[in-house]
């Protein structure tokens, strides 16, 4: 038997710690930090952006400095994305390494708005195309405080983009079920609040809180712990909205909202 340690780098290193992140929800912010240790940036993003349509932002955070990413999105799609053609468009599955300066871009919205308003002077991507036709692009950002991007920060991102690209589509496929299903709790949640304010619209906005999330199955730990308060806490304004309601138990909640018209 032989056995030694696995061969790599600080960018293999990094790229290991990110795809760890797949599914996270600090992936956006940890990844960020893991990738400022070999290539140093102070802002990232990925976004989709469809042949026809609107793009969409999946993974943003700064570092460093104070978050910029979502300001600049507004603004980018907005329409400022209509004249971006920064972006090569790579055969599908082969991924490109673009490195962009803000002087490069041509004058307009997209660089006055987004560039230079904000400081940035330097943008180093990874793109790669879908099957559909829209592109994937994976961004890592400098301000004028920093400089551009060197020859070995260039090297070390294209040691890890293609592994960057394929792990950051990996967390968007894992990620958009999640979002889907938050967006539907979301609606049962408020579903439960109109049946609720039906039954009496006296309860106040805690007593509906807490009552509509043991509608939708949770325990009283789990409504404490989705709203950030204490458990005592949650069946105080539980008592509370149940003396309004004029019941003592929960199955008699369940009854009641059934019944609600």
């Amino acid at each position: 038997m032989r056995r030694w340690t696995a061969a790599g780098g600080e960018p293999e290193a990094a790229l290991a710690e990110i795809i760890g992140l797949v599914g996270d929800a600090d992936f956006s912010q940890a990844g960020l930090q893991h990738l400022h240790r070999v290539v140093p940036s102070c802002a990232w993003a990925a976004y989709r952006k469809p042949p026809a349509g609107r793009p969409r932002l999946h993974v943003s955070a700064s570092l460093g400095v104070r978050d910029i990413t979502l300001d600049c999105w507004k603004i980018y799609v907005a329409g400022a994305h209509l004249s971006d053609d920064t972006l090569d468009a790579p055969a599908a599955g082969q991924p490109v390494v673009i490195h962009t300066t803000a002087d490069e871009i041509p004058a307009g919205i997209h660089r006055d708005a987004i560039y230079r308003r904000h400081r940035l002077v330097d943008r180093l991507s990874v793109v790669a195309q879908a099957p559909d036709g829209a592109l994937l692009a994976v961004n890592l950002y400098r301000n004028a405080s920093q400089g551009h991007f060197d020859d070995l920060d260039l090297a070390r991102f294209d040691r890890m983009a293609r592994g960057l690209i394929a792990t950051v589509t990996r967390h968007v496929a894992l990620s958009a079920p999640m979002r889907a299903i938050r967006v539907e709790r979301d609606l049962t949640l408020q579903a439960a609040r109109i049946r609720l304010c039906e039954r009496n619209p006296g309860l106040t906005p805690r007593e509906l809180d807490v009552c509509a999330r043991l509608l939708v199955g949770m325990s009283f730990d789990g409504a404490a712990c989705d709203l950030g308060i204490g458990v005592a806490t949650a069946k105080t304004y539980r008592n509370r909205a149940f003396a309004r309601l004029g019941i003592r138990h929960r199955h008699e909640l369940f009854r009641l909202c059934a019944s609600a018209r």
